[in-house]
């Protein structure tokens, strides 16, 4: 029994020893068969990689040629649109300064013909005031011409009506005198007394006669001295109420025309300052204009350069992922452990924030750490695996950890001390607020 068993087991490890060599044959052969094929592999993903890699340079040079084509044309544009505006904010100017020299070259041209009238009218005053004033010298010496021959023909007749008086009176006295004579000769005849009675009482009578006939005479010539002062009084007050009244206008006119003068300066003055004003304001409004134009323009080819950046960026970073993934795919197994890893996220822009938003699953949301640097959003994370498999003696312990690093550039200043992050219903949202 005991020998049959060690035969058996003899048998036994004679065929286990066969198999196993047969197991190492095999074994051997199929290591060098695979060797052959990584080999193969190997050359032929390294011709792929050398292929895909010259493919990447090409399509990165011409992306770069194609953006720097289009920076140029953006430049270009921004040149001429910069100078077609410069030009334009110029002629605009150069006309506004014409106009407002034509308003104030106007307004010089209105004063001094308001002037030039105003002299005009003040030498017509004044010669009007001079032919005035000579024909009141003529009518004056008119009416003294004509008031000393009336006064001299007065005085003419009341000397011929004195002179007639008195002749009358000489005769009559004489022709008294002859009659009396005859009546005293008569009356010598008739009686001595009586005779110069009579002669007493006639001689009275002519005494009398001539002291009323000298009284009428002194009042004649009074009331003609009166008239003759009551009428130069009254030519010396009609004189001088028309020297004083010209006096009078002469000022008026003089302090009108001062007025006038006065009126029509502080007119210009306001005119002038209301223009500057004027011109100032619409000059600091083109200003103003220019500068928003231009700044629109700038932000606007800022952001075209910078979506040309990101583009190119972009372009660059797609093709290098799929360059990474068909050569994983090619040297090796769809295996996780062997791809590139970035977070699936999308970054947007308002006019006061960067959003990004991403899709984490909730066992992640806690290994993943965004912060912002040097103008980049940089979104950092981990994670780990460890199981280990017990079974009737055998152990399976697996472990593996994986990181990955992604950094997105911002194209304006941020404040990075006021980054919020918030995961709600398996999104990650972050806010970055712009500077």
């Amino acid at each position: 029994m005991s020998n049959e068993m060690q035969a058996t087991k003899a048998r036994q490890n004679e065929e286990l020893q066969q198999l196993y060599d047969q197991y190492r044959k095999k074994k051997s052969k199929i290591q060098e068969q695979n060797q052959e094929e990584i080999s193969k592999l190997q050359e032929k993903g390294k011709a792929e990689v050398q292929r895909q890699q010259e493919y990447n340079r090409a399509s990165v040079n011409h992306i770069r040629t194609q953006t720097s084509k289009n920076l140029e044309e953006i430049r270009n544009q921004s040149d001429q649109k910069l100078t077609y505006e410069k030009a334009k904010y110029k002629k605009a100017l150069t006309l506004q300064k014409e106009a407002y020299e034509a308003k104030l070259k106007a307004r010089e041209d209105q004063s001094q013909k308001l002037s030039e009238s105003l002299k005009e009218d003040l030498n017509s005053h004044s010669k009007k005031k001079d032919h005035l004033r000579t024909a009141q010298r003529k009518e004056l010496l008119d009416i003294q011409k004509e008031y000393g021959g009336r006064i001299e023909e007065e005085r003419k007749e009341k000397q011929n009506a004195y002179n007639q008086l008195r002749n009358r009176g000489v005769q009559n006295y004489q022709v008294e005198k002859e009659r009396q004579e005859k009546q005293i000769l008569e009356l010598k005849k008739s009686g001595t007394d009586q005779v110069m009675t009579e002669h007493q009482q006639h001689l009275a009578e002519m005494d009398q006669l001539k002291k009323v006939h000298q009284t009428q005479v002194q009042d004649i010539h009074k009331k003609t001295d009166k008239a003759l002062a009551e009428q130069n009084l009254r030519m010396t007050s009609s004189l001088q109420a028309q020297e004083q009244e010209l006096e009078a206008q002469q000022k008026e006119l003089k302090t009108e025309y001062e007025k006038t003068i006065k009126r029509d300066r502080e007119i210009f003055e306001k005119e002038k300052m209301r223009n500057d004003a004027i011109y100032k304001k619409e000059l600091h409004q083109q200003r103003e204009e220019f500068q928003d134009a231009f700044q629109k323009n700038q932000r606007h080819h800022e952001e075209s350069f910078r979506r040309a950046q990101d583009q190119l960026a972009s372009a660059i970073y797609n093709h290098k992922l799929r360059s990474l993934r068909q050569n994983g795919e090619n040297l090796e197994t769809e295996d996780p452990f062997y791809k590139m890893r970035k977070l699936d996220g999308k970054l947007s822009e308002t006019e006061s924030h960067y959003i990004l938003d991403a899709p984490v699953p909730e066992n992640e949301k806690d290994h993943i750490k965004v912060t912002v640097n040097d103008g980049k959003l940089v979104v950092q994370g981990k994670r780990s695996f460890k199981d280990d498999i017990r079974s009737e003696g055998h152990r399976v312990a697996t472990s593996s950890y994986q990181s990955f690093r992604e950094e997105l550039p911002l194209g304006r200043p941020v404040v990075e001390n006021f980054v919020e992050s918030k995961w709600e219903n398996g999104h990650l949202r972050v806010k970055i607020p712009k500077a």
